[in-house]
């Protein structure tokens, strides 16, 4: 089973019928520290926090690494600014109302969730897109279903650190 970190948006309407489009208030993603299923401590978010990666023993932030014992820094650290589909429901489609839409995304900038959002259309088809300085998204599809063959010697769960870049 993936790993998964997951941000809890205020509220995030269906765009024709305004209901709740995800269980649990719950956007599922894969970026930075992922550890399990939806309500796992260490993998909630809210709007406005930075993001962690998990350090191992000699207090690196090894990219793209399982953990013994369980979860994975998935991504790279270095990447302050990405553009990340929500990926573990796949929600495109209000349960209530038929209504269909492109998919949910966050956009995170400084190491910062900045917003959670429904779109409607004009989603890039990768997983994870780099935002560029000119706002623009470039899309890394060679992330997407990335192949994480280390597994490392983590340090204490609680060791999670948050990258903030001025």
């Amino acid at each position: 089973m993936p790993d998964f970190s997951h941000v809890q948006p205020r509220h995030l309407p269906c765009p024709q019928c305004l209901s709740g489009l995800i269980r649990d208030n719950l956007v599922g993603f894969q970026w930075g520290y992922c550890y399990g299923s939806p309500g796992t401590a260490y993998a909630n978010y809210q709007v406005g926090d930075s993001i962690q990666w998990r350090a191992d023993k000699r207090g690196n932030l090894p990219a793209w690494s399982y953990f013994r014992g369980g979860g994975g820094n998935i991504g790279d650290p270095h990447y302050e600014n990405v553009f990340v589909r929500e990926s573990e429901w796949d929600v495109r489609r209000c349960s209530s109302c038929g209504h269909s839409f492109a998919g949910i995304a966050l956009r995170i900038e400084k190491g910062i969730i900045h917003d959670v959002r429904v779109y409607a259309d004009g989603l890039p088809d990768a997983e994870i897109s780099i935002i560029e300085d000119d706002g623009s998204l470039r899309p890394m599809p060679e992330w997407d279903d990335y192949p994480m063959p280390n597994i490392v010697n983590g340090g204490l769960r609680e060791r999670l650190i948050p990258i903030r870049r001025k």
